[in-house]
């Protein structure tokens, strides 16, 4: 035992710190590979990479993952979450009236006042037209009277009153200048057939100037016929100047004569 101890303190100082030092080398290689796994000596000494290198790795499907597994990073350990489903119902819209109908509800409208105004229209030139007929035929009777190739038959109302009072046969002289004025008047007053057929009948008074002519006329009874009432007015006017009486006194009364067809 002295004897190796001996040998062992008898080794040359040089191979002393030679094994010293390797065993430096070595012992730091270790501690150094150990921190840096993967690295070879080849490369440690020589910087050369090692032609064969284990590689370990792990193959994951992406394909149906969930988009939050890819887009963020989760927690495995937290519990499971069901994920509220998303309404895929488009939002309801408010339902407005479709323009082709409030469209014709104005197309009707407006043909509806447009159809008013044509009535209106066409009324009144029934009545000019009828008019106007009227003073056509007075116009033709009145000169069928004249050349005396027709004469009108005497109605009732072209007849001389045969007065109001109780001793006169005939009648005042009021009531015979009332008769010419009346057959004056039906010379130029006309009514169409069927008018004549209704029963018409006008009351008027008038009032006479000196010269005969008419002062004032008014309808105080009219009949059920505006045409009818017209036509009266229209053959006094057309009738003056009237005869002039002798007694100048019965043109300062009013003069009231009846139409009856």
């Amino acid at each position: 035992m002295e004897m190796a101890s001996n040998q062992f303190l008898n080794i040359p100082k040089p191979a002393l710190i030679a094994s010293l030092v390797f065993h430096l080398v070595l012992g730091g290689t270790v501690i150094f590979m150990s921190a840096n796994e993967g690295t070879s000596l080849a490369e440690l000494f020589f910087g050369k990479k090692s032609e064969i290198s284990a590689q370990s790795f792990v193959q994951v499907d992406v394909v149906g993952l969930p988009d939050q597994l890819i887009n963020e990073k989760i927690n495995p350990l937290l519990p499971e979450v069901a994920k509220p489903e998303t309404s895929t119902q488009k939002p309801v819209e408010a339902k407005t009236a479709p323009k082709d109908v409030m469209e014709d509800a104005l197309t009707k409208m407006k043909k509806e006042k447009t159809s008013e105004k044509r009535k209106e229209k066409e009324q009144e030139q029934a009545l000019r037209e009828a008019l106007e007929e009227a003073k056509r035929e007075q116009a033709l009777k009145g000169l069928q009277s004249k050349s005396g190739t027709t004469g009108r038959g005497k109605i009732k109302g072209n007849m001389l009153s045969e007065g109001t009072s109780s001793s006169g046969i005939v009648g005042t002289a009021k009531d015979k200048y009332v008769g010419v004025l009346t057959e004056s008047i039906k010379q130029q007053f006309n009514i169409f057939s069927w008018q004549q057929k209704k029963g018409l009948m006008a009351e008027v008074k008038l009032m006479l100037l000196p010269n005969g002519r008419v002062k004032w006329r008014k309808i105080v009874k009219p009949s059920r016929d505006i045409l009818y009432d017209s036509a009266v007015l229209q053959a006094i006017d057309d009738a003056q100047p009237f005869p002039v009486p002798e007694d100048r006194g019965l043109l300062e009364d009013e003069i009231t004569i009846n139409f009856k067809p």
